[in-house]
């Protein structure tokens, strides 16, 4: 194991310690506050219209759905209940949508700095915060009313759990260790995978005591084995009609190194404006190869288990530059920590140039708004649906697929016509409109085409009528 920094043993109660940690706790609460402000700046992607779909069921509906394991469940329902009670409690209020994932973003990073200073000391702790405040992928991408900070903070929690249990075997930390660890595979199928990780590095850190501790780990098991007995049929549902293997393997890397890009990156400079793109990929190697190289085996480890999710993601084929933020907190914390335990000056000076230039890049992207590798953050969606509903009202038939974006930017203008539904078979387009990329679910699981038709002058502004409800099958802000 390696040895715990000497800055790690110092008291941090003092007036000093405080005072630093409350400028830290200021800078998270302004940048909280700086993500909620520029919400305007990016328009609602495919993705949070998508979650309006379960998160505006009834909850008991909801549950009952993945209990007996019908339609597909391309994730656990633990976000969607929390998006459900979020979604009635605020009323569908279009400018709180993005609130939960902010509040769940902050407190992830603050437990993820806790978990690196745990393994660098309060170095580790003040780098890794600093990174998380910088990081361009996060200011994308945490704020979307999605799972995806709610994963975020889920695996902070857990690494953090973990690397606590580590210094001390109690029955507390057990028990919130086990906690979190139920939360994380109830909100995403990855967590057991990620929770695999986490048992064999125990396994290296534990392995000349690792017998003494097997009925408490086997017990961990079957405890959070038995406690989703409720998801299982769920699961069978998705290993039946799930994702099949990447049928060309030089997209699937190509992809792959588009998604590893990304994180670092984010989607604000797209690879092929090269004369930016080159320099990012030569500084994130370096930042990668000086992890791998100078870093400690435990950075190592967490950067190991980082691409070994990855590659299930790949394998799975569900790997998309969003659904990365879910191992993010296993790229950051070697990051952090390797960045406080260099020895060498020149190469902890290097390591942070490298990471300020990927940043400083992507901020200047985020800035000009005319590098973007894909539009979905400035698609002037509003506008499109005001020309849709436009078109609808002089009788233009509007099909398809994406028809729901339009639905979603005029609730009060627009309902959907019943008549018009045919049966479908899960094309590729339904799979990819809908995120089950390689999946072929059967006709009964696939919503059919929609045609939207205007409502009469009287209905507009109003909430539907209960017909219109139960004909519509995508989400109504009125309807919330």
């Amino acid at each position: 194991m390696d040895q715990v920094p000497p800055d790690h043993t110092k008291p941090v109660d003092g007036s000093s310690g405080k005072v630093h940690a409350g400028v830290w706790v200021v800078a998270l609460l302004f940048l909280g506050l700086v993500l909620f402000a520029t919400n305007p700046w990016f328009t609602i992607i495919d993705d949070e219209v998508a979650a309006f779909v379960p998160a505006r069921q009834p909850a008991d509906q909801l549950i009952h759905a993945y209990w007996i394991g019908e339609g597909p469940h391309h994730r656990p329902p633990l976000f969607d209940l929390i998006h459900h009670g979020w979604l009635r409690m605020t009323g569908g209020d279009l400018r709180l949508l993005r609130l939960p994932s902010i509040l769940f973003y902050l407190p992830g990073i603050w437990l993820l700095a806790l978990a690196a200073r745990r393994l660098a000391g309060p170095s580790g702790m003040r780098n890794l915060l600093l990174i998380s405040l910088l990081w361009p992928y996060g200011f994308h991408f945490s704020r979307l009313a999605v799972g995806y900070s709610w994963y975020f903070f889920l695996v902070a929690l857990v690494t953090h759990a973990y690397l606590r249990l580590l210094e001390k075997q109690t029955l507390a930390r057990w028990a919130l260790l086990v906690v979190a660890a139920l939360a994380l595979v109830y909100s995403n199928y990855l967590g057991w995978p990620m929770l695999a990780c986490l048992t064999f590095d125990f396994f290296v850190e534990q392995r000349e005591n690792f017998l003494k501790h097997w009925r408490r780990i086997l017990g961990t098991l079957l405890l959070l084995i038995l406690a989703y007995f409720p998801l299982w049929r769920s699961v069978v549902t998705e290993v039946r009609f799930g994702p099949e293997l990447p049928h060309s393997l030089a997209s699937t890397v190509f992809y792959a190194g588009f998604a590893g890009y990304v994180l670092f990156v984010s989607e604000s400079v797209a690879p092929w404006f090269w004369w930016f793109s080159v320099p990012a990929l030569l500084a994130i190697a370096v930042c990668l190869g000086v992890v791998v190289l100078r870093g400690t085996s435990r950075a190592r480890r967490f950067l190991l288990y980082f691409f070994v999710v990855l590659g299930i993601m790949i394998v799975l084929g569900i790997l998309t530059t969003k659904r990365t933020m879910l191992i993010a907190p296993w790229l950051l914390l070697p990051l952090g920590t390797t960045l406080a335990a260099l020895d060498s000056r020149t190469i902890r000076r290097g390591l942070f140039m490298a990471l300020a230039l990927v940043f400083g890049i992507d901020w200047f992207g985020i800035v000009s708004r005319q590098y973007y590798a894909a539009p979905r953050f400035l698609e002037p969606w509003p506008q499109a649906g005001q020309e849709a509903a436009r078109s609808v009202e002089k009788r233009a038939p509007l099909l398809g697929q994406r028809a729901r974006v339009a639905q979603r930017n005029q609730p009060a203008g627009l309902a959907v016509d019943d008549e018009f539904r045919k049966p479908t078979h899960g094309t590729g387009h339904h799979r990819q409109a809908h995120g089950y990329r390689g999946r072929a679910y059967p006709a009964q699981f696939s919503p059919p085409p929609r045609r939207l038709t205007p409502r009469s002058d009287a209905a507009r502004g109003t909430p539907c009528t209960p017909a219109e409800r139960a004909h519509s099958c995508e989400p109504c802000v009125l309807c919330l």
